[in-house]
């Protein structure tokens, strides 16, 4: 997995995925519902949650099976505006 349309082409529904929030919430594996062009639905208990897909600049390419999506994150501590992986996907 290189671009963005390589995990287009492997996220389907039934599709397995790890999620983590930078700020280290873990809300563990998540099953993919559907797909369309906008993005994708996981599985969340009784309903779904709905991701856009990120534009190809805030991807990140971890390794084959795990991604990151980069986003503007106001940093407290500093007082400053940083970029971070924000979440960050393993396929399972």
């Amino acid at each position: 997995m290189k671009t963005l349309a390589d995990i287009k082409r492997i996220i389907k529904p039934g599709t397995k995925l790890g999620l983590v929030h930078h700020s280290g919430w873990n809300p563990g594996v998540r099953e993919v519902a559907a797909v369309n062009s906008v993005g994708f639905s996981l599985k969340n208990g009784d309903g779904v949650s709905f991701c856009d897909w990120p534009k190809a600049r805030d991807l990140v390419i971890i390794s084959p099976k795990e991604f990151a999506i980069r986003r503007p994150w106001f940093n407290r501590e500093t007082q400053k505006e940083e970029t971070v992986n924000l979440l960050t996907y393993t396929i399972q």
